[in-house]
């Protein structure tokens, strides 16, 4: 009687630790994915800046050279 009320016993707390950890886990993907989504998205935005920054400094640069040609 003691014998099986202990592996019943064990058997149910063994469920509910695992059980537990499955939306332990379960939390912990989900935040991983909104980071990994949050930190690509700020790339993508990062790189758009970077390719327009870009192109104002090609401008830039064609507009000094310009200038440089009238002055000389």
């Amino acid at each position: 009687m003691f014998g099986s009320w202990l592996v019943l016993t064990t058997l149910i707390c063994l469920c509910l630790y695992l059980v537990v950890m499955l939306f332990y886990y379960k939390t912990l993907l989900n935040k991983e994915r909104i980071s990994k989504d949050f930190i690509k998205n700020n790339l993508d935005d990062t790189e758009v800046i970077i390719r327009k920054l870009q192109v104002q400094l090609q401008r830039s640069l064609g507009n000094i050279d310009i200038l440089t040609d009238e002055v000389s």
